[in-house]
């Protein structure tokens, strides 16, 4: 009997643990060793990641922004790169109980005050899985997780001397198979003109990092063959989301060769979506939605985004108004893919990312060059404009000004330990005076 109260207490202890947030768990972790020894087990490292997946009550954004601190405008200032977190509380109107809209109701905005050092004031967010954030700055790739206030720059690699830096092709995510957090790189050698006045545009070669948490982390060369046909390439342009083991990209299918008359107006032959399974190491490719390749009409601004659990593809459209249309990848696979339009709505803002199924944060870019963020609720049409401001620059890219990605706490480290198969050094740590368990 007592030692099942022994045990269930133990047990008592470490499901309290698990509902904690990171910071108090980074402290708890010198109360003793055998606390020590459940907060950096692998086993408790997920169980934890997992109740801040499914039972919080508010949802965090991780957002950049450019902002002026100068009091002069910005266009003759160079803006600072800005990364919060934007706090929203969950909750479900219900309407009588017959029509339940998820409302994610904001609570506020707190500045990140303790940013990976960098050789670049430039900071991209890459992507977000499990409480890890890839940043790339100028010529670095980084995994960073805020909640435990550690980031890991990643060794530098061989394979892609002479190659230009891109960050948009750059991609992460996380394998299952491997238990391992992965960062692909893509590297554009560019082209080179031949004796008969042709442009031979190179293809692109592709590298690997795999996060394991050990010593034998590196980069890797891998093979690039979806991406390059007899006559085309496929470009990589930007990195859009990661979901269920795959990560996409927007880019174009262009041609190989092409004589210096043809090169500026037929290099591109059309808009592509890229992918890259993360457990096969296999590139691939799918199509458009077919209206996106019909001339009478005019897209831009496409952005993928996860909806409803599945792919979705945003898209503004330029007829007789600028109205906006999801369209949702019904399969992966095959070139063509399947596409179903879902919904219109007429606005023109940018995507950023969806809260829940019904809300969608979107950004305002105004002809004063201020921007604002808006939260959108699909289903009642309700419009919110949150007090969060940016200050565009004239030299920023479009695709620059907001970066956001649903951010999760956790406990997943980036500097080795708690990983999978991993051991745990606690020679060094002093323990405090334990005051619940010895």
């Amino acid at each position: 009997m007592s030692n099942c109260c022994k045990y269930t207490g133990e047990d008592v202890v470490e499901q309290i643990l698990s509902t904690l947030p990171p910071k108090s768990l980074m402290r708890f972790k010198c109360v003793s060793k055998r606390w020590y020894a459940l907060i950096t087990n692998p086993i408790f490292v997920a169980k934890h990641l997992s109740y801040s997946k499914h039972n919080s009550l508010t949802t965090s954004v991780l957002l950049k922004r450019l902002v002026c601190k100068d009091t002069k405008e910005a266009e003759d200032h160079e803006p600072e790169t800005v990364l919060s977190f934007v706090k929203f509380r969950n909750n479900i109107d219900d309407n009588g109980g017959k029509h339940a809209h998820e409302h994610n109701s904001y609570s506020g905005v707190e500045d990140v005050k303790f940013l990976p050092k960098t050789s670049s004031r430039w900071l991209h967010i890459v992507g977000h899985c499990d409480g890890i954030v890839c940043l790339a700055a100028t010529h670095e790739v980084l995994l960073w997780n805020p909640a435990i206030q550690e980031s890991k720059p990643l060794s530098s690699e061989p394979y892609l001397q002479g190659y230009g830096f891109n960050y948009d092709a750059v991609a992460f995510g996380y394998d299952p198979c491997s238990k391992g957090y992965k960062v692909v790189k893509i590297g554009c050698h560019g082209d080179r003109w031949d004796d008969e006045n042709y442009y031979i545009y190179h293809p692109p070669k592709a590298i690997l990092y795999t996060h394991l948490g050990t010593d034998s982390d590196s980069w890797r060369e891998i093979e690039t063959c979806s991406l390059e046909t007899q006559t085309t390439i496929l470009w990589p342009e930007i990195f859009q989301i990661y979901f269920k083991n795959v990560c996409y990209w927007t880019g174009q299918e262009q041609h190989k060769e092409l004589h210096a008359f043809e090169a500026a107006e037929e290099k591109f032959i059309h808009d592509i979506i890229i992918f890259f399974d993360l457990v096969d190491e296999v590139f691939h490719d799918m199509f458009l939605p077919d209206c996106f390749y019909d001339r009478n009409e005019f897209f831009y601004g496409m952005r993928l985004l996860v909806w409803n659990e599945s792919v979705s593809l945003f898209g503004l459209q330029n007829t007789r108004h600028l109205s906006c249309g999801i369209w949702v990848m019904d399969e992966l696979g095959g070139p063509k893919g399947a596409w179903t339009k879902h919904i219109a709505f007429e606005l023109t803002e940018k995507p950023l990312v969806f809260l829940n199924n019904d809300q969608i944060l979107l950004a305002d870019v105004e002809e004063d060059t201020i921007g604002h963020i808006i939260s959108y609720n699909l289903s009642t049409k309700k419009l919110n404009h949150l007090p969060i401001q940016t200050d565009l620059h004239i030299n920023a890219r479009p695709d620059d000004d907001y970066i956001a990605v649903l951010y999760v706490n956790s406990i997943v480290p980036v500097l080795g330990g708690n990983m999978i198969g991993s051991g745990h050094d606690i020679s060094n740590v002093n323990f405090l005076t334990p005051f619940l368990i010895s």
